[in-house]
């Protein structure tokens, strides 16, 4: 199994993202954190899943909140480099990406 590993700016996308359910309906937040707990657990056990976005980004979506899970597989671990919403446009996700590959 790999360890999955958030990076900073996964974290800070985290508790943005979560902050913003949470506003717009109580439960809502949890409901992603648990959601991302489960996709975290099932891209440790199978972290190849997923096909690569890009040179060595790969992206795991969770659709119920129309996010992307994007990740790097490193020798034991998964690094989870950004949490994004899948419907901004592909530009801002290449640049929201920068440094990551």
């Amino acid at each position: 199994m790999w360890a999955p590993v958030l990076l900073r700016a996964a974290e800070d996308d985290f508790f943005r993202i979560y902050r913003k359910l949470e506003s717009h309906q109580s439960g809502l937040g949890e409901a992603f954190s648990d959601a991302l707990d489960t996709s975290l657990t099932l891209l440790s056990r199978h972290p190849h899943l997923e096909r690569k976005h890009g040179d060595s980004i790969r992206r795991y979506v969770l659709h119920r909140f129309s996010l992307g899970i994007y990740y790097r597989v490193e020798k034991d671990r998964l690094m989870i480099c950004r949490i994004l919403d899948l419907r901004q446009s592909p530009r801002q996700t290449d640049r929201d990406l920068e440094g990551f590959s």
